[in-house]
């Protein structure tokens, strides 16, 4: 990847991660999401089933798309509140601290 913002979130940086009481409720909910996925397939059959496939999968990219773009624009947000910390004329500037 060329952006380390990307690389972070698609986990490719080591990061200290999410707790695991975090983690536990996202594999819980992703395998709820898979039973509801298999019990619907197993509802369908035919063309009705790969357009129901492909609509997932499509949902899927979607989804992986959207997390990425706003983890991006959060992370690029919380860097500019940062540099106008310290480039900001009312910050307080460590020259100031010692007087």
């Amino acid at each position: 990847m060329e952006n380390i913002i990307e690389e972070l979130y698609f986990t490719n940086l080591a990061t200290q991660g999410a707790s695991p009481e975090k983690r536990e409720v996202t594999r819980r909910i992703c395998e709820q999401a898979q039973e509801q996925e298999e019990e619907l397939l197993d509802m369908l059959s035919g063309e009705a089933k790969e357009r129901f496939a492909r609509y997932v999968d499509i949902r899927d990219e979607e989804l992986g798309t959207c997390s990425a773009d706003r983890f991006v624009v959060g992370f690029r947000m919380g860097a500019r509140f940062a540099v106008d910390t310290f480039l900001n004329g009312d910050a307080l500037l460590v020259s100031n601290l010692v007087k």
